[in-house]
């Protein structure tokens, strides 16, 4: 069985081209009549290209529109990572299973309607948790509302569900002739992330003022403020220069967000536990709902290096580190979780942690040209959003095939993507799959 190195976009086109073991040693590989994908943005074939994201030239979690990866079955640029496995393995065009928009202004009508694609095994959509339904960038998200601040028109159907819709629609299970794949776990990190910040800042705002209003009860006791003043708020300037003005008042904020953020404290605790849960809920959904129900091909990916993509760069060391123990204890978990399994013969579980860790320090050996910053202009991309990146939004000097790493500050280009695609088949290749 051969062994690839992607070293050079000469390797990584042998094996887009066809590649595989020969001998009688090796088993005959699979022909495979689907590939079915569960999961999030990166595995998200345009289930919100409909309405305003279409308007907009986008669909894709990437950079929209052509680029050198060519075009599909169906004649459609080819930009995810399983539009390139489905080429390379002489399957259809991968298509979204489910399309549809949430009306932003959070009536709760659908600006553009769920519509079922029978025809679709594109099962992955963008924002999408492991079991939350209330994924990133849904408009309902229940009682992360108050702290996340996140909101949106995506449908985000969590992986639990977007599993058992395609069980619905395939008489309970799987043919076992299948490429299954499944992605997710960032929008845990990218949750629990937004719902840290939002602690720290009520945690500094509740310490702010709760020193002013010590700093004035304690003028109150002084004689130096009287109660009058101190209800109509007249004694409060000079509280505050007594703590030492905006700069103190922001040193006390600081101290009690960092207290809040403490890598042993109760909040950090609870985030890097739920990233536990999660990772245990996927193994279960794997378990239970794609081996169990007859699957004997599945891709697991872990989560990528998150702490080094471009949306943390301002992100301080500390803060980095606490990234990547929420992405390292998911990962662990994940990977021992499906080794356990009776079924794990039939798993493959991709790094892609330390794989695109690599690229970003080496990105040369990859033809990157670049592996920290982002190709689409944050201006001109609505939202900064991959999701409404095209050629007409990205930096200048930049087109849809640039060998950036990332589109917008967490997504990857259509090569990035490509890359990807290449870690799927090179362990398919040493699995024996392709």
């Amino acid at each position: 069985m051969r062994q690839f190195k992607f070293g050079s976009a000469l390797l990584i086109t042998l094996i887009l081209v066809g590649c595989g073991g020969g001998g009688s040693d090796v088993p005959a590989k699979p022909k495979f009549t689907a590939q079915v994908s569960f999961g999030d943005s990166l595995s998200d074939v345009g289930t919100y290209n409909v309405g305003f994201v279409a308007a907009a030239g986008g669909g894709q979690f990437s950079i929209n529109g052509p680029n050198a990866n060519g075009k599909a079955a169906n004649g459609n640029n080819i930009i995810n990572w399983t539009e390139v496995t489905a080429r390379n393995l002489g399957l259809p065009a991968p298509c979204a299973a489910v399309t549809g928009l949430i009306d932003t202004a959070g009536s709760g009508v659908l600006s553009v309607p769920v519509v079922s694609h029978p025809e679709c095994n594109g099962y992955a959509q963008g924002g999408a948790l492991v079991t939350n339904p209330h994924g990133i960038h849904n408009t309902f998200y229940g009682t992360y509302s108050a702290a996340s601040g996140l909101g949106g028109a995506e449908l985000t159907y969590p992986v639990v569900t977007q599993i058992n819709n395609y069980l619905a629609a395939n008489g309970g299970s799987f043919s076992g002739n299948e490429l299954v794949s499944v992605v997710a776990g960032g929008n845990e990190v990218k949750l629990q992330l937004t719902l840290l910040v939002g602690g720290a800042t009520a945690a500094a705002t509740a310490a702010v003022n709760a020193a002013v209003a010590a700093q004035i009860q304690a003028d109150i006791t002084a004689g130096t403020c009287t109660p009058t003043d101190a209800q109509a708020s007249n004694c409060q300037p000079a509280a505050i220069a007594e703590l030492g003005g905006t700069a103190g008042l922001q040193t006390i904020g600081n101290t009690a967000a960092n207290t809040y953020l403490s890598p042993t404290g109760p909040a950090v605790t609870a985030a890097v536990t739920a990233m536990v849960t999660a990772a245990t809920d996927l193994v279960n959904d794997v378990n239970t709902l794609i081996l169990a129900k007859g699957a004997k091909y599945v891709v697991v990916a872990n989560i990528p290096d998150f702490a080094d993509i471009p949306a943390l760069a301002a992100y301080s060391t500390a803060q980095k580190g606490l990234v990547d123990a929420m992405v390292t204890t998911f990962n662990s978990t994940l990977k021992t979780g499906l080794a356990g399994l009776s079924g794990s013969a039939n798993v493959i579980y991709l790094d892609t942690y330390t794989s695109i860790k690599d690229e970003i320090t080496n990105p040369a050996k990859y033809n990157l040209t670049n592996a920290t910053s982002q190709a689409c202009d944050p201006v001109l991309t609505p939202q900064n959003r991959a999701l409404f990146c095209n050629a007409n939004t990205l930096i200048a000097g930049q087109t849809a095939d640039t060998h950036y790493l990332f589109a917008d500050d967490t997504h990857p280009t259509p090569y990035g993507h490509l890359l990807f695609a290449t870690y799927v088949l090179q362990a398919m290749t040493n699995k024996g799959w392709y």
